[in-house]
């Protein structure tokens, strides 16, 4: 069923952006996806699943949820498909024809930049590459055209900024089209017209949807929010590159375990393969600001007993393994 944010205008312009993100895609996207027949992805919240779909995870690998992963609940309706199962987005109101009072999770988002940034970023980690590695692209035409609506983000997030640097260059004569050719000129005027028509309709559909689920017309708010939204996730995609790349330096999608390999590699390997893995933990659970930060976690590690940290931040795999434990549980509790 569908996710909403509670009204938050008076919350924060932060929290406020939520609201017309999921009004927006929850009653269109999403139901779309749904006629279409393609894959429809769990937010988590709100997905009720039958005991036969319980019954078939628990059987092929022991656990209903795909484990070691931050946006299981993403990757659980993908699979629910390619097992031959059928799912639906049940966005149900209670007065159809006006389209208010939906069945669906309604709950308060972050309020503050740098929490939504920490949370944008687990679910952009989690769908743009995470599920990518996991899952494929696997799947029908619309199932393969929804995987690029959802993974685009990693690049099109940059493309905002670029495209207002661009268009304010334009406005204080930086940059003259004039000086091109006539053919280049046409086509950038063509791509502007076409991109600006797209974005007012962009607009319209985002209002006449915030109406829809809150019952009040917010434009000027509507407008006013949504440079900070895209500031979120354009920083949130910029952390999630850094936190991709920095496990591929560490190696941990790494395999160097083979066959002919001596003792001592084996073990060095071994070695860098668990410690990459509890690092990645640790981002996981830092882009979660309502269960843990990574900053409390970085402490205990340094305080430990027998944890010896280095300015290159060398650890012993033990003394990670047993503080991270620790930690998680003192700090959840």
């Amino acid at each position: 069923m569908p996710v909403f944010s509670l009204n938050s205008i008076d919350r924060s312009v932060v929290a406020a952006t939520y609201m017309d993100e999921f009004a927006e895609r929850h009653t269109r996207e999403m139901i779309v996806r749904n006629a279409l027949g393609a894959t429809v992805p769990s937010a988590g919240v709100g997905t009720c699943l039958t005991r036969r779909l319980i019954e078939h995870f628990v059987r092929t690998r022991g656990n209903v949820l795909m484990t070691g992963c931050v946006t299981e609940d993403y990757i659980l309706g993908v699979e629910a498909k390619r097992a031959g199962f059928k799912s639906t987005f049940a966005a149900v109101s209670a007065r159809e024809r006006r389209g208010r009072d939906y069945v669906a999770t309604r709950e308060f988002f972050p309020k503050s930049l740098a929490a939504s940034i920490k949370q944008k970023t687990r679910w952009v980690y989690g769908i743009n590459f995470e599920a990518t590695t996991k899952l494929g692209w696997a799947g029908d035409a619309w199932d393969r055209y929804f995987f690029v609506r959802d993974r685009k983000g990693a690049i099109t997030n940059f493309l905002p900024a670029a495209s207002l640097a661009f268009v304010l260059l334009l406005l204080l004569g930086a940059a003259d089209p004039s000086a091109t050719s006539p053919e280049l000129q046409n086509l950038l005027a063509a791509s502007f017209g076409a991109n600006l028509v797209f974005l007012l309709l962009r607009y319209v559909v985002r209002v006449a949807a915030c109406h829809q689920v809150y019952g009040i017309w917010n434009p000027i708010g509507i407008a006013l929010r949504w440079p900070v939204g895209l500031y979120v996730n354009m920083a949130a995609v910029w952390r999630a590159w850094k936190i991709y790349v920095g496990e591929l330096r560490l190696g941990y999608a790494s395999v160097c375990v083979g066959e002919n390999s001596t003792r001592n590699s084996r073990r060095s390997c071994q070695h860098q393969t668990i410690r990459g893995q509890v690092i990645r933990i640790l981002i996981a659970f830092g882009t979660r600001p309502e269960i843990i930060k990574l900053g409390p976690v970085w402490q205990a590690l340094r305080k430990r007993d027998g944890v010896t940290c280095t300015r290159s931040g060398a650890v012993s795999t033990s003394s990670w393994l047993t503080a991270c434990s620790t930690c998680l549980t003192s700090t959840s509790t």
